[in-house]
C-alpha cells in the first residue's frame, strides 16, 4: 500500500484482485477505484463477493492475487463497520466511543462531538444494551470515523432496519462524504443507494461489471430506476460504464 497522495490520483486503487475459499472462486481479476469526497454504492446479488471484496480493502483478508494503493498519509487509512457489529453492552456509548479511540490511538476529538455526527450525542450516556439495531449500526459508523480515516467501508449497515432508521444511516454517510471523506457502502437496499450513492459499483461473480453514477447505468438500460436496472443488469451485460 503507498502512503502518497496527490490530488489527481484516486484516494484508493484495487487492481485485479482475485480470492478463493478452496476451490470456490469469490474474487476473480476484480479492479475499482475510488475518488475523494463521495459515496459508493457496492451492489450485487448474494454471493458476488462483496463482504470478501470489502475485507481485502480493509485488510481483513489477503488477495490471492492482484495490488491495493491507498494514497494517504493519514495514520488510519479505513475505517470498517461489519455488517454485524457487536459492543459491550454494558458500556455507554461515551465510553465505547472511548475505547475504540484507546485502541487506534486518535483521543483528540472528544467522544460526544464524534457521536453527534451520526445523531446519536442525545443518548452518549445510555448503555448499549438498551439501543435499537438501527442505533447499534449508528454507533458502528461513529467507532469507523474515530481519526478521520479518509475512507469510511460499510458492509451492509442497514440490514434489518425499518425505512427511518435506513435513512437516517444512509443520512449519516452522506454527511461524512460532505467533510471529504469516501464512503464505501455495500448494500440491497436499491432506493437508498439511488438517492444517496454518488457512483454505482455493481458486482457479479466476483467482478466489477458495471460502474458510474446511477443516471448512467439507467441510461445504459433505458429504464428510470436503479432497481429496474438492476434486474435487468444481473443476467446478462458485463460492459463497463466509465465512472
Amino acid at each position: 500500500m503507498t502512503s502518497e497522495y496527490t490530488s489527481n490520483q484516486p484516494l484508493l486503487t484495487a487492481e485485479s484482485i482475485t480470492h478463493n475459499y478452496g476451490n470456490v472462486e469469490a474474487l476473480s481479476d476484480c479492479t475499482l477505484s475510488l475518488h475523494t469526497g463521495r459515496v459508493y454504492g457496492l451492489i450485487g446479488p448474494n454471493g458476488a463477493g462483496k463482504t470478501t471484496l470489502l475485507q481485502i480493502l480493509c485488510g481483513l483478508l489477503s488477495p490471492d492475487k492482484g495490488t491495493i494503493h491507498i494514497n494517504s498519509n493519514s495514520s488510519r487509512a479505513i475505517g470498517y463497520l461489519p455488517q454485524h457489529p457487536e459492543f459491550r453492552p454494558q458500556f455507554t456509548a461515551r465510553e465505547i466511543i472511548q475505547f475504540y479511540q484507546q485502541m487506534v490511538g486518535q483521543n483528540k476529538s472528544s467522544p460526544v462531538s464524534i457521536l453527534e455526527q451520526v445523531g446519536l450525542d442525545s443518548v452518549a450516556s445510555r448503555t448499549v444494551d438498551g439501543f435499537s439495531g438501527g442505533m447499534i449500526q449508528l454507533l458502528g459508523i461513529a467507532q469507523a470515523t474515530i481519526g478521520n480515516p479518509p475512507i469510511i467501508i460499510l458492509d451492509e449497515p442497514t440490514s434489518g432496519l425499518d425505512p427511518t432508521m435506513t435513512t437516517r444511516v444512509f443520512e449519516a454517510t452522506e454527511t461524512i462524504a460532505d467533510e471529504h471523506t469516501t464512503v464505501l457502502v455495500s448494500s440491497h437496499d436499491l432506493d437508498s443507494v439511488d438517492r444517496y450513492a454518488n457512483r454505482v459499483l455493481l458486482l457479479i461473480n466476483g467482478q466489477i461489471k458495471h460502474r458510474g453514477t446511477t443516471d448512467a447505468l439507467q441510461d445504459r438500460t433505458n429504464i428510470q430506476s436503479l432497481h429496474q436496472a438492476y434486474h435487468d443488469l444481473i443476467p446478462a451485460s458485463h460492459e463497463t460504464i466509465t465512472p
